[in-house]
């Protein structure tokens, strides 16, 4: 049995956060800036199209697919590798708190936005959205943590 503090959950979310934005600053300084939109774009048409379909197993793979496209456009070997290690917790974290069932709708309105963001250069509302999506998910997390006490 796994037992995580309030405290575990909070660093493993705000981890994510830092980790991602960071990737997301080397992916939009890189060469491979437009590739990496396409790559988000692509992600976001995949997505909607499983929400369309109701098929929230395979939605909930490619919205994690959404956040992994930033290491893989990063283009840095160990902040990829050491956010692996930080997202299979996260996966855990999701999976014990159901976060992703409760609110898959909520989660690609997020993503949405920060794509959009990013599309246009605007890297202050993408960090905002970004942080927002990290933050709620965070609240529903050890909310539900709380529940089940």
């Amino acid at each position: 049995v796994i037992s995580l503090s309030t405290k575990d959950i909070r660093e493993v979310f705000e981890l994510s956060y830092d980790f991602d934005m960071l990737a997301i600053k080397y992916a939009m300084a890189s060469d491979d800036k437009d590739a990496f939109i396409t790559a988000l774009a692509d992600n976001i048409s995949l997505c909607q199209s499983h929400l369309k379909k109701g098929e929230i197993d395979k939605w909930g793979d490619a919205s994690d697919d959404f956040h992994l496209a930033f290491y893989t456009f990063a283009n840095n070997t160990r902040l990829e590798s050491a956010a692996y290690r930080l997202r299979a917790q996260l996966t855990l974290i999701y999976a014990m708190c159901k976060i992703e069932i409760r609110k898959h709708e909520q989660i690609q309105r997020y993503h949405d936005d920060i794509y959009e963001y990013l599309k246009a250069g605007d890297m202050e509302n993408a960090r905002q959205a970004l942080h927002s999506h990290i933050n709620e998910d965070l609240s529903l997390a050890i909310e539900y943590m709380v529940e089940e006490k």
